[in-house]
């Protein structure tokens, strides 16, 4: 069966080049072409001379991400031995048996790869068909064509994660991974990628503080880049309309200042007034004196409990410690709060202490200062009971 096969493709190829004709369209078999062409993995779905035929210019483009599948085990043996003959790299050989454990392992080899290209038993009649990338529910019982439609038209399973305004990316990452989207060490790894930072054009470690904070779909295994690519996006699209030139911070130092007053209040209308505290430290060259920043430089060796030492471990973060602004923003601020630092409150505020309840009291000098940390917060009947988790907006 096989050699009938193969004599049956180099007959049919003779045809082609000799006539400039074939059983398939000339202009299917373009579009074919042009899908090889592409930088997408391949899969097969077709067992007769059109797979040969399809094996045939897999191998003259030098194409290796092929993933060999048909309905029955025999026939996807006698692919993957066709393949082998050619001398092209099988990624898997597999059955529609157990199918969702072939889409799994799929999803794995092509992680990087936003869809494949499925080479059907229609062959190169027609465009190739576009598999997505996601999770889908497979009926018990559906064959191959059915399958394939699921793959190409259907409605990925999606899940629904809300990553909460001023989280770091350690954090996004949990939340990711608690959702079965991805894994924390695949998140992490990625947002560190300096590809992604050199084309954002700023000099940072990782993408921190461009991380958009909002509500995504996505599906369940979905690949890091998608992820990390969805949320710069965002935050591109979110931030295009801000006039950036109206501060005499560049865009990065904005991202990393608004970062540091989203986490140092609960109180959305004390961001203005919080921006203008840490600008006019910034005129005066005072240090800014930020605890977040702290512990953001010691996180992973951070246990909740900020002490004296941790003030005084000198990090790149550490702004007790290091004059003017972090090396990088410290988590991934809300829009609010980038527009808070595009748009300060003018006074003339220097220091701020908590009122115990997520608002803060604002003071112009280092005496009134003393004199509010006394009464906020070594008083301990106006520390009992209160929150900044009850606060009210």
């Amino acid at each position: 069966k096989l050699k009938i096969s193969i004599l049956s493709i180099i007959l049919q190829m003779v045809l082609f080049v000799l006539f400039k004709t074939n059983k398939w369209e000339i202009k299917g078999l373009d579009k074919f072409i042009d899908a090889i062409n592409s930088d997408r993995p391949i899969m097969l779905c077709s067992w007769h001379s059109r797979f040969l035929f399809a094996v045939y210019c897999l191998k003259m483009k030098r194409v290796q991400n092929v993933w060999a599948v048909s309905s029955t085990h025999k026939d996807s043996q006698i692919m993957a031995n066709v393949l082998r003959r050619f001398k092209i790299k099988l990624i898997k050989g597999s059955s529609t048996r157990g199918w969702d454990n072939v889409i799994k392992e799929m999803l794995k080899v092509f992680k990087n790869s936003r869809s494949i290209i499925a080479i059907t038993n229609d062959g190169p009649k027609g465009p190739p068909r576009i598999a997505k990338a996601g999770s889908y529910k497979i009926a018990p019982g559906q064959h191959m064509g059915e399958i394939l439609d699921t793959l190409v038209d259907g409605v990925p399973i999606l899940t629904s994660v809300t990553i909460p305004e001023g989280k770091n990316l350690y954090e996004i990452g949990k939340i990711l991974e608690s959702k079965d989207i991805i894994s924390y060490k695949d998140f992490v790894e990625e947002v560190k990628k300096q590809e992604y930072v050199e084309e954002l054009g700023i000099a940072a470690p990782s993408l921190e503080g461009y991380l958009f904070p909002d509500t995504y779909k996505f599906a369940p295994g979905t690949p890091a880049p998608i992820v990390v690519r969805t949320m710069i996006d965002l935050f591109k699209e979110k931030t295009s309309s801000l006039n950036f030139g109206k501060s005499h911070l560049n865009p990065h130092e904005v991202v990393i200042l608004a970062s540091i007053v989203e986490k140092e209040t609960g109180a959305k209308f004390e961001r203005r007034t919080i921006a203008g505290v840490y600008l006019n430290r910034l005129k005066k060259r005072m240090r800014l004196q930020a605890d977040p920043t702290t512990i953001y430089g010691i996180w992973e060796n951070y246990n909740g409990n900020l002490k004296k030492k941790h003030l005084l471990q000198k990090t790149p973060y550490n702004t007790y410690k290091i004059p003017g602004l972090p090396k990088g923003p410290i988590a991934n601020p809300s829009l609010a709060a980038i527009k808070a630092v595009l748009n300060p409150e003018a006074h003339s505020y220097i220091y701020f202490v908590s009122k115990n309840d997520g608002t803060h009291v604002f003071t112009s000098t280092y005496k009134e200062h003393l004199k509010a940390v006394d009464y906020w917060q070594r008083n301990a009947a106006r520390r009992k009971g209160k929150s900044w988790r009850d606060l009210k907006q």
